[in-house]
């Protein structure tokens, strides 16, 4: 039900936009712009009631903001003429104030953003100087030098574009510098949109004689503070906006244009401004200003634009790079000698166990080294720092969580273009699992090797490849006198030429997928030219599993 709120008021104040906008000009049109306008205060306060965002401040301000704004439409309706009341009106007053209140609102907003990303205040402040060269002579000069209208008639015509600037100023890190942004912010932004346009039409409706409460402007005030009501209403807002602020990287490609149109504003307005008044020289050197500036801006953007090409591949090339890492549990560590900082990998934090946030040093490295292997890991670092020469070593660390893991470590020294030993770089890999395996292949190893039993492998076409020592004392063969020859040699000719005998079925039945010959009783040939009578077990033996290629079988021969 909470979802659906939002929608329906944002209908609701749209509707009633246009019925301003539909009905004639009259006291009961400006009133219902006033009702409906008193709404989005009140919405407000129910979007904080209902989903108690994180940070409720900027919303508290905005809505102080916005009744300040409706307090000063409703003074212009109802106060004194401007200068019967010997002081400044009222709804000025008010206006500023909710103008003010817009501000502080919005800063509260993107303070977080641009303490993160100090460049989004640099491009608010290179939008704010262009819009202010073209507000001052086609808004506020001619206000100034307007003597037909009161003192306090112009301080509120200037000081609404003054404000608005102010606004634009604010709404720049907003808008550049949020990462991924919720719904209630895009709906907030919509707000200032419309509310920045209002305002510049009024007052340019103003500067031209004409009466603005006249015009279907409030409608726009209105659809526009609509928004606002939908943006706290929106069931986003309970996730604080700045967060979503200053996190992401600069998004030039989208503020480049903007960019370049607020850099050009200034020299266009110079050319405008100096061919009403007809210094043509002055014109054609503002004009060619303004070309060299564009083509400057233009030649940046080209810049620009392979230098983020760059950082995307770049960028690619450290996420494969940190995937690889991840996949093969290897970990890098870089220590610049210069400054004495030390960075570890994403997956080099893993290995130890350690949280990513955790300080990356030399100190803490060695902390996390077994007691027993500590001493010796500092003179291998110190031995490629005398030696200037690569070292390896394994070395075994204990996690954070208390788990003791085997790593295999490379460490590098590298040097300057001076030949200046800078920085050392290394490796670690956690080889736990393959050396507790290697281990369990060398036991296996030596059980075979020295069982009673004769244990050998032959090849899919029947060739020898490994011999025990059982099966040297049983046949009375050496292992290099049997190994790359035929298993036929040791059979009988009786037994050789009969067609289910066990050694044809290595390179028949086996293969297809036959099973093991268990509990087979033979005879066999010695080296002497005895005939045993034996019990023999034929395995296939397969690469990796049973799914795997066949790579010979595995004979086991009993006395």
């Amino acid at each position: 039900m909470r979802h659906a709120w939002w929608r329906g008021y944002l209908l609701v104040l749209l509707a009633a936009a246009t019925g301003y906008v539909l009905m004639p000009v009259g006291g009961s049109r400006e009133w219902l712009a006033m009702l409906v306008g008193g709404t989005v205060p009140v919405a407000i306060l129910a979007g904080l009631a209902m989903h108690r965002p994180v940070r409720r401040t900027p919303w508290f301000v905005l809505c102080t903001a916005e009744a300040a704004l409706l307090a000063s439409k409703i003074a212009v309706r109802v106060e004194p003429p401007a200068g019967t009341s010997g002081g400044p009106p009222l709804h000025g007053q008010l206006f500023v104030l909710a103008y003010l209140l817009m501000t502080v609102g919005l800063i509260m907003v993107a303070r977080p953003g641009v303490h993160r990303n100090p460049t989004i205040l640099l491009d608010g402040l290179v939008v704010t100087v262009g819009a202010s060269v073209a507000t001052w002579v086609f808004l506020m000069a001619p206000t100034s030098a307007d003597q037909s209208l009161p003192m306090v008639t112009k301080v509120v015509l200037i000081a609404c574009p003054m404000l608005d600037i102010a606004l634009m100023t604010v709404a720049v890190p907003v808008v550049y510098g949020s990462r991924n942004r919720p719904a209630a912010l895009r709906l907030l932004l919509v707000w200032l949109g419309g509310q920045l346009i209002v305002d510049a039409a009024t007052t340019t409706l103003a500067l031209n004689g004409h009466d603005p409460l006249a015009t279907p402007l409030t409608g726009g005030w209105l659809a526009a503070a609509g928004f606002l009501g939908a943006a706290a209403l929106h069931p986003s807002s309970t996730v604080s906006i700045d967060r979503r602020l200053g996190g992401a990287p600069d998004r030039v490609g989208r503020q480049l244009p903007v960019l370049v149109t607020a850099g050009l504003l200034a020299p266009v307005v110079l050319a405008v401004t100096t061919a009403r008044m007809g210094h043509g020289e002055i014109t054609v050197i503002a004009v060619a200003t303004t070309v060299t500036v564009a083509l400057v801006l233009v030649r940046i953007g080209w810049l620009v634009r392979l230098i983020t090409r760059a950082q995307s591949r770049l960028t690619a090339s450290e996420t494969m790079l940190t995937e690889s890492q991840r996949l093969a549990q290897v970990g890098s560590w870089s220590w610049d000698l210069t400054t004495g900082v030390m960075t570890w990998s994403p997956q080099f934090y893993e290995l130890l166990g350690l949280d990513p946030d955790t300080p990356a040093s030399f100190e803490r490295f060695i902390e996390s080294v077994h007691p027993d292997d500590r001493m010796d890991r500092v003179d291998r670092v110190q031995q490629a720092l005398d030696g200037w020469r690569p070292t390896r070593e394994r070395f075994r660390v204990v996690r954070a969580d208390g788990e003791t893991r085997l790593m295999h470590a490379e460490v590098a020294p590298l040097a300057d273009a001076n030949g200046r030993q800078t920085r050392i770089v290394g490796t670690a890999q956690d080889v736990t699992s393959s050396d507790q395996a290697q281990r369990q292949v060398e036991e296996l190893a030596a059980i075979v090797q020295y069982s009673h039993d004769a244990v050998f492998r032959v090849t899919p076409t029947g060739l020898v490849t490994r011999w025990n020592a059982g099966a040297e004392r049983l046949f009375g063969y050496r292992a290099d006198e049997v190994t790359g020859r035929s298993a036929g040699m040791l059979l009988p000719p009786a037994v050789l030429n009969d067609p289910g005998s066990w050694h044809l079925s290595i390179s028949s039945d086996l293969p297809d997928g036959g099973r093991p010959i268990e509990g087979l009783e033979t005879v066999i040939l010695c080296k002497d030219g005895r005939s045993l009578q034996v019990a023999m077990t034929v395995s296939p033996i397969w690469d990796g599993n049973r799914a795997g290629r066949y790579t010979g079988a595995a004979v086991i021969v009993r006395d």
